[in-house]
């Protein structure tokens, strides 16, 4: 069993509404623009700012929580969007590291937490990505900056191929939330 976070056992959501904590089962998108850094048309390390993963700032679309239209308004604005990278928010929670990289005794630490984290700007199924204390921790700059490179990989690597948007799974208008389903009635 994944191990949650501190900060990813409550909602960060401006007015404390919205869908509450992240669930593991959860697609995940991180959008991909064509301002983000690619190779060969593939996620890389790059491709994700270290610093908004340091500041809880990573931005990322709650697919099971979202039509297409609301991410086209709320997201791509007017943006030219390439695609995404879709994880669940249990395979993004399973990433981990082990400092240092070779020592075979070390053990294996968290590396990553998905918050829902909502700005009174931002749509209900906004979250964010950001490094777990374990990584921010590391005393040794070089030693952190190695660790965080290694975790960008990683999520890069999990985040393969960019999807074409008309292949993610966004909550279709009609269907009702998981959490708002309504029983079938019960014969007498």
């Amino acid at each position: 069993m994944v191990t949650l976070c501190d900060s990813e056992l409550h909602s960060q959501h401006h007015n404390q509404a919205g869908y509450g904590t992240v669930k593991n089962p959860e697609h995940i998108l991180y959008a991909v623009f064509d301002t983000t850094k690619v190779r060969d048309g593939k996620l890389y390390q790059a491709s994700f700012d270290s610093r908004q993963l340091r500041d809880n700032d990573l931005s990322v679309c709650r697919v099971t929580h979202t039509v297409r239209n609301e991410f086209d308004t709320c997201v791509v604005k007017a943006r030219n969007v390439l695609g995404g990278g879709l994880l669940t928010a249990l395979a993004i929670r399973n990433i981990t590291f082990r400092e240092p990289e070779n020592d075979e005794g070390a053990a294996f630490k968290k590396a990553l937490c998905v918050h829902d984290r909502v700005l009174p700007e931002e749509y209900d199924g906004h979250a964010t990505l950001a490094y777990a204390s374990f990584v921010t921790e590391i005393a040794n700059e070089k030693t952190r900056g190695s660790a965080c490179a290694r975790i960008r990989g990683t999520l890069a690597q999990l985040m393969q191929p960019i999807l074409p948007l008309e292949e993610v799974p966004f909550r279709v208008v009609d269907e009702p939330e998981a959490d708002d389903a309504v029983p079938a009635p019960v014969g007498l």
